[in-house]
This record gives C-alpha cells, structure tokens and sequence, in this order.
C-alpha cells in the first residue's frame, strides 16, 4: 500500500485555481463548438482555431454581423460575450497560477 502525505489548506487553495481554470477551459470549448455551429447552420464557416472565434466575437460585439435573422444575432451575440469573458477569466487564473511559487 502506497501512503500519501496530506495536502495543506495552501496546496488545496492552489488545486482550486487549476480546476477552477480546468472548468473555463472546457466550458469556453463548449462555447466555441456552439458559435461555430450556429454559424455553420446560416452558412458560415470560421477557421479552427480560439484566435479565429476571439476575433470573430470581437466584431460582431463591435457590431459586425453576419447574414442572419435578428434572433440568431442577438443569440450568437450572449454566446460572443460569453466566451470573451471566459478567456479573460482563464487568462486571469493563469495569471495567479504563475505567480505562485
């Protein structure tokens, strides 16, 4: 049997970063699927790739918007806004994380 030493408070805060960035990571792919989808279904393709999705959120926040009903822009415009938070957020606990020591 293989004993494990017992983690402090300060290694279990730091473990709650990394799950918490763990968990934007995946829910901004997930965010990502979907703005891509909704555009496929309207017939429009992006690149592959979280660049491509940043700057295609970025202008339609801008006010940059593709030719779709009013309803799909204004859906596909909470799911922009979304995903540029959650790069800012997991932008935010890399940050944290690389300041720990």
């Amino acid at each position: 049997m293989r004993f494990v030493e017992i983690k402090t408070e300060e290694q279990q805060a730091i473990l709650s970063i990394h799950r918490t960035r763990d968990l934007a990571v995946r829910q901004c792919t997930q965010l990502d699927n979907k703005i891509r989808s909704l555009l496929r279904e309207f017939g429009h393709i992006l690149l592959i790739g979280n660049e491509a999705v940043t700057a295609f959120a970025k202008r339609h926040l801008a006010g940059d918007h593709p030719d779709m009903s009013e309803i799909a822009n204004g859906m596909l415009g909470i799911q922009c806004y979304q995903f540029l938070g959650l790069n800012e957020r997991i932008h935010g606990y890399s940050k944290m994380i690389g300041h720990m020591p």
